[in-house]
């Protein structure tokens, strides 16, 4: 079971230009296609306001056009790192199903205490929101989602009880609780205090169950994201503390998932041969890597020269 919410953050409504407006008009009114046009159109006279790719990245999400809206919530982030770009990019990551980069945009999120504050006065329901989520990566990656649906239940939630209560591991930790014991005073006090808290403590590692089919966790199937997401130095050093990997190991791992043969008997080659989906094939793979490899090979090695 899974539940998907996405809080679409408002973008003030700033007269960026003629092309903005009709692409806000178009975008309230459902007609995606046109505000993508319009929206675009403010872009190409504009290219460094961020607020323009956030809401062609709705547009293209209403579409759901995930990775495109992911490239425009990217692009926003490297303009001026909000939190609404974190967020709604984080709801397309769990849509593509990449719940490791969900949790970890949500983790930003999060960070941002002084932001989420601000944003929580206009839509109150954000940490709700960002919970059930973690949640539901969390149970679709086998790990103990117990606390992050134990959260939106205190602040709240009827689904976040409703999951809590459900599930017999939650219950085996944590006493089941009712939304209707808190107060809004109450609940307002523990969303800034024991909620970020508790959020940025959970361990991720602790392994419930796997479904041998699908959403294994990352140790099994490997650190793919490397291959399909262009990290920035800030994302991966988060990335690499919060699920504690190694540099050296994640470098490789590159080179590993398109069949480099590594030093027979080296460190690389014992550890690689033992993942089950390890096929050694060839002595250069220089060819075979895409953009994105290659920029995160560069990053890796900095990061490893300054640890």
């Amino acid at each position: 079971m899974k539940k998907l919410l996405i809080l679409i953050l408002c973008v003030p409504l700033i007269l960026f230009g003629q092309n903005y407006q009709k692409g806000y008009d178009y975008y309230n009114s459902e007609k995606y296609e046109l505000s993508i046009d319009y929206f675009t159109k403010a872009i190409n006279k504009d290219p460094d306001n961020s607020s323009l790719y956030i809401v062609r990245g709705l547009s293209y999400k209403g579409l759901n056009l995930h990775k495109l809206a992911i490239k425009d919530y990217t692009k926003s982030i490297e303009i001026d790192d909000n939190i609404v770009s974190y967020n709604n990019r984080a709801y397309s990551y769990l849509q593509l199903r990449n719940y490791q980069l969900a949790i970890l945009d949500y983790r930003f999120v999060l960070k941002k205490i002084d932001d989420l504050k601000k944003i929580s006065e206009r839509a109150p329901s954000i940490l709700i929101d960002i919970h059930m989520n973690i949640g539901v990566c969390k149970m679709n990656l086998g790990l103990n989602y117990c606390e992050n649906f134990h959260i939106a239940c205190l602040l709240g939630d009827p689904e976040g009880c409703k999951l809590f209560n459900k599930y017999h591991l939650c219950k085996e930790d944590l006493k089941p609780v009712d939304s209707d014991d808190f107060s809004t005073a109450q609940m307002r006090e523990y969303d800034f205090h024991d909620s970020i808290q508790i959020a940025n403590s959970v361990s991720i590692d602790t392994i419930l169950w796997r479904n041998q089919n699908e959403y294994i966790n990352f140790s099994l199937k490997g650190f793919t994201e490397t291959s399909t997401h262009k990290f920035t130095k800030k994302e991966l050093v988060w990335y690499v503390d919060y699920y504690e990997l190694n540099y050296k190991i994640i470098r490789n791992e590159i080179f590993a998932r398109h069949g480099y043969i590594f030093k027979s008997g080296g460190e690389m080659d014992k550890y690689f041969r033992s993942k089950k989906w390890y096929i050694p094939k060839f002595n250069n793979i220089n060819h075979l890597l895409s953009d994105i490899e290659k920029h995160n090979i560069q990053l890796i090695k900095q990061l490893e020269k300054s640890n």
